[in-house]
């Protein structure tokens, strides 16, 4: 239990540091701020394809990953249907920046959930080098991660303290999914494949209907292209080398 409880904390701490991290990155240009925003999800999009599809064909199979990734579309579409329905009852841009920009993070959050189930999992299997590499592995990801959707939020308005509690939110989610897979392993076995698949599913939703189009609105399209390109080869080696 110890080991488990470490192996959630080194999670939250790297995510703790990713969001100080971007606290300090502040007041910076359209061009830069639709960079980092390509970066991130060329980032993000080779992590649901090669990570999270991947990882839900080791552990399952194709019917389940397609169910899922369906079901992760899906619950993005309801999602935005009743974010524009709040948008006109209060006389809101339904195409703000910050609803875009929220709902990729919302598909960011909800990967660390099969993702604590993973690592809870791995820990109650017994074997502890295996357990702390995947808590490793997975704390890398976290700390970019955690840094980006918190310079994200800024430079879509929000203020610090809500920037922190967003990102304070997402680490609780993947340290509570983190205990329940260790608690409830016959349970998290069954919730892990369709947790990754669904949360592919809600990645790719946003990437392609929502944040590539505001991307490419501005004039550093072509460049953020480029940007989005490299972050996915990126990861791709990354994911290939683990």
């Amino acid at each position: 239990m110890k080991n488990l409880i470490l192996g959630g904390l080194i999670l939250a701490v790297s995510s703790l540091i990713g969001m100080f991290m971007g606290l300090k990155m502040e007041k910076v240009s359209e061009r830069f701020s639709d960079d980092i925003t390509a970066f991130a999800c060329g980032a993000m999009l080779a992590t649901a394809t090669f990570g999270l599809i991947s990882e839900t064909l080791e552990i399952s199979n194709a019917w389940i990953a397609v169910i899922g990734i369906l079901c992760g579309v899906a619950f993005m579409v309801v999602g935005g249907k009743l974010a524009g329905q709040f948008h006109h009852e209060h006389h809101l841009d339904r195409e703000a920046k910050a609803g875009k920009i929220l709902m990729f993070i919302l598909s960011v959050a909800i990967h660390h959930f099969p993702e604590g189930l993973a690592t809870g999992i791995s820990y109650r299997g017994g074997n502890t080098v295996s357990a702390f590499s995947l808590a490793g592995g997975i704390a890398l990801h976290n700390l970019p991660e955690a840094m980006i959707v918190v310079f994200l939020l800024l430079s879509a308005g929000f203020s610090k303290k809500k920037a922190v509690g967003i990102s304070l939110s997402m680490i609780a989610v993947q340290f509570l999914s983190t205990l329940m897979g260790y608690g409830l392993m016959s349970i998290a076995q069954t919730l892990e494949p369709i947790g990754l698949s669904f949360a592919a599913g809600t990645i790719m939703y946003v990437i392609i209907n929502d944040i590539i189009p505001e991307i490419h609105e501005n004039k550093y399209g072509k460049e953020a292209s480029i940007i989005f390109m490299i972050a996915f080869c990126l990861v791709l080696l990354v994911e290939s080398s683990v």
